[in-house]
């Protein structure tokens, strides 16, 4: 058996929590998707070292073809 295709990577100990598709043509393109990451609640996580940039954010521009 093989794994599925990676479609998208993100920063190391970002957290993904949630995601969506978008429905509204004024919000953005139809069907892209919209992910809710939280950061990486360094130093606890990253063995005290920082991690600037990592989650904390919506990320998006991950067009999933139609089928």
């Amino acid at each position: 058996m093989q794994p599925p295709k990676t479609v998208a990577t993100f920063t190391p100990h970002s957290t993904i929590v949630c995601f969506d598709f978008n429905y509204n043509p004024s919000f953005g393109p139809i069907g892209e998707v919209l992910i809710a990451e939280f950061g990486s609640e360094a130093p606890d996580t990253t063995g005290g070292n920082p991690a600037s940039l990592v989650g904390d954010r919506v990320s998006s521009g991950c067009n999933i073809p139609s089928g």
